[in-house]
């Protein structure tokens, strides 16, 4: 489906999913965006396959434990966590982009 799509229309193409391989074959037949639901943090992998192909991703901020202390600073902290796991695997900072996920957790 992606590689159809990425040869009949010239735009940017995002991947909506939290597995590793997904997005990496995803990446491979024409996707240009990760957008990872879980932040990178549902698959140890993602953040490298993120580095790897040089391509931008969305962290987004969900959770599974939904009773904050307070919404802001918590949601501020998880975001941030995402954000050091991609670094760490070598993601550039222009290629980070964050999603507060209102309405997912």
């Amino acid at each position: 489906v992606v590689k159809a799509v990425a040869q009949e229309i010239n735009v940017p193409i995002s991947i909506d999913t939290y597995k590793a391989e997904v997005a990496k074959q995803a990446i491979e037949a024409g996707a240009h965006i990760i957008n990872d639901v879980w932040g990178a943090k549902a698959d140890e992998k993602m953040a490298e396959v993120a580095a790897f192909y040089d391509v931008p991703i969305i962290l987004m901020h969900n959770r599974h434990d939904l009773q904050y202390r307070d919404l802001i600073s918590d949601m501020i902290s998880d975001l941030m966590e995402s954000v050091a796991i991609v670094k760490r695997a070598g993601v550039k900072d222009e290629n980070i982009i964050l999603d507060p996920g209102i309405g997912f957790a």
